[in-house]
């Protein structure tokens, strides 16, 4: 095979790999992982000013927990809703199957947070960040941690 050749058949091999699109790794990303939620656009509005503190308000609240295929989503401390979630790693679709709803809502916030995580149709990140998108063009982000300095 002259040069030309194997360099011709090296950009074939390569444009190859580089059109493959990659599966994530949906076992790093949710299961046995806590989602923390930090911010968030939901109505055309981004969360800013008070609802931002109140995500950070408490160490126990505003987060989501993933099993192995369910779910245990905190809004306020004690106020929780839970289901089953199905992901995939190559369209990176995501939805959650709600089972048990929050009994009441105590704030607006908590009320558009469950609206918007309901309505997820994917999920955007890495085993750092998470956002949550839905088809209107809200979502929900979250971190993998909070620090210390989040509940002073």
């Amino acid at each position: 095979m002259t040069p030309f050749k194997k360099l011709c058949a090296l950009c074939l091999l390569c444009a190859l790999c580089a059109s493959c699109k990659k599966e994530d790794d949906i076992q790093a990303l949710f299961e046995g992982k806590t989602w923390y939620i930090t911010n968030g656009y939901i109505q055309g509005r981004q969360l800013a000013g008070d609802d931002i503190r109140s995500l950070c308000a408490s160490p126990h609240a505003y987060q989501i927990s993933f099993s192995t295929s369910s779910f245990v989503a905190t809004l306020t401390d004690g106020n929780t809703f839970t289901g089953q979630w199905k992901a995939d790693g190559k369209n990176q679709t995501f939805t959650l199957n709600i089972r048990q709803e929050p009994s009441k809502f105590n704030t607006l916030l908590e009320e558009n947070i469950y609206h918007t995580l309901k309505k997820t149709i994917r999920y955007e990140g890495d085993i750092n960040i998470m956002k949550f998108h839905t088809n209107d063009g809200s979502y929900i982000g979250c971190g993998s941690k909070r620090s210390p300095e989040s509940f002073r």
